[in-house]
């Protein structure tokens, strides 16, 4: 191998090396931060989902709906009104700024 082929070998590692280690760097930066960011929506929909549940449940407890009543109101606000298929659509979409929360 001549010193011509020497070079190109010599450049070739120093380009590659590091541009691995930044590349996988940058991938384990992103999954951490996107793995954070699912757990935290995740959280905020829990949240959102039992604040329903506590709203609801007060109207039961004041009288003015009947416990399966609220039932179906939480379900049909969390999953969807069911299909004749059936599978469940949600009729709205509760939107975060530009997240969609429940569909």
């Amino acid at each position: 191998m001549g010193l011509k082929g020497r070079l190109l070998l010599l450049c070739l590692v120093t380009l590659i090396v590091p541009m691995s280690v930044l590349g996988w760097v940058s991938y384990k930066t992103a999954e951490a931060e996107l793995t954070q960011a699912g757990e935290i929506n995740l959280e905020n929909n829990v949240n959102l989902a039992m604040e329903l549940i506590n709203s609801v449940q007060s109207d039961v407890e004041a009288g003015g709906l009947s416990s399966e009543e609220a039932q179906e109101m939480v379900k049909e606000s969390l999953v969807g009104v069911l299909q004749e298929d059936g599978s469940a659509r949600s009729q709205n979409k509760l939107t975060l700024g530009n997240m969609v929360i429940f569909t």
